[in-house]
């Protein structure tokens, strides 16, 4: 028995150390990759008389740059909070419908894609919650169903009410979906699927983390 249970320990250690192996590789990529980029743009700009209409186009894509960079700290930085024992804000009446077109309108602005990309199906509601958790969950939902979708990207949201306390909630997109089998594990801290630097999408593997422990503690 006490083998057994020794062999679990050690395939669970060795899966935790993949995962975070495959974090490091993202973020560190995540971080070198519009940090070399604006370095490049910037030596450029210092270095050579570039015409106006380039200069624009410069500084459009260390704008991106940038945005791709926030994303990286925000989303670390929501995942350090989930350590903390102490929850903060206040339980309020929150227009669930408008938070959701807020951070449904953030994530399409930061891929730059149309505010049509995310269609809806929804019904207006107020429900009692804190603020920042609500906003935590769907702008990760969204994050994650935007990077993810199809070529064009398609995201839908369903909102319905099956009584005056019970809300469904949905998010569809059509990218190409995840096994049955490893559904379970895109929730965990650092899951992501297959081997991070082999990944089209770059990502840290703390969206759905996050979203999780979120919903658990509400």
């Amino acid at each position: 028995m006490g083998v057994v249970v020794y062999l679990i320990i050690s395939v669970e250690a060795i899966n935790l150390n993949r995962r975070q192996s495959n974090f490091i590789d993202s973020v560190t990529h995540e971080f070198k990759s519009p940090m070399a980029s604006m370095k490049l743009y910037l030596q450029t700009l210092h270095r050579h008389h570039i015409d106006q209409k380039q200069q624009g186009k410069f500084y459009r894509v260390m704008v991106e740059d940038l945005d791709r960079l926030d994303r990286l700290i925000n989303q670390m930085l929501d995942a350090g909070k989930m350590e903390s024992v102490s929850i903060t804000g206040k339980v309020e009446d929150v227009a669930l419908v408008d938070l959701m077109k807020n951070c449904a309108d953030t994530v399409c602005l930061s891929y730059q894609v149309s505010p049509k990309t995310v269609t809806w199906d929804i019904e207006p509601c107020v429900i009692r919650a804190r603020w920042v958790d609500l906003k935590l969950i769907f702008r990760n939902l969204l994050d994650n169903a935007v990077k993810y979708a199809g070529v064009e990207p398609e995201v839908q949201v369903m909102l319905t009410s099956s009584d005056n306390s019970h809300i469904t909630v949905q998010i569809a997109d059509n990218g190409c979906g995840i096994p049955t089998k490893q559904r379970r594990k895109i929730f965990g801290r650092f899951g992501r699927l297959g081997v991070e630097l082999e990944h089209e999408n770059i990502g840290t593997g703390l969206g759905l983390y996050i979203v999780r422990t979120v919903a658990e503690r509400i």
